[in-house]
C-alpha cells in the first residue's frame, strides 16, 4: 500500500508492472511512466483494502497483450482503478474485457471486449 511508481521507462518484460494483492488505506499510484514493448503492461490483482489504484499520465505502446489487466482471469475480485489521461497507443483507447455470464450468473468461460 502507498507505493508510487513515477517517471520510469519500463520495457522488454513479460509483465511490466505486477501489483499483488493490496491491503490498507493508502492508494497505489502509477503515473508518468512509459510502459512499452512488454507482454502485459500493468496487472492488478484483487484488493481487500480500500486504497484503489491510480494509473494516470502514462504512455502504453507496443505491448503485445493487454496494457492494463484488472484481476487475474480466475479472480472474482477486482480493484477500483482510476485510469484517466493515459496514452493507450491506439486511436480507440483501452479495451475492457468482461466475463460473459449465463442468465443464472455462471461464467461461460468466454470473454467479451469493449473499446
Amino acid at each position: 500500500e502507498g507505493v508510487q511508481l513515477i517517471g520510469f521507462i519500463i520495457q522488454n518484460y513479460a509483465t511490466a508492472v505486477s501489483q499483488p494483492i493490496v491491503v490498507g488505506n493508502n492508494p497505489v499510484v502509477i503515473s508518468q511512466n512509459t510502459i512499452q514493448n512488454n507482454g502485459q503492461g500493468i496487472v492488478i490483482l484483487s484488493d481487500i483494502g480500500t486504497p484503489g489504484t491510480d494509473v494516470t499520465y502514462n504512455i502504453f505502446q507496443n505491448n503485445s497483450s493487454f496494457d492494463l489487466v484488472n484481476g487475474a482471469p480466475d479472480d472474482n475480485n477486482v480493484q477500483f482503478v482510476d485510469a484517466p489521461n493515459n496514452y493507450w497507443g491506439c486511436a480507440s483507447g483501452p479495451v475492457v474485457a468482461y466475463r460473459i455470464m449465463t442468465k443464472k450468473g455462471v461464467w461461460t468461460g468466454e470473454w467479451g471486449y469493449i473499446d
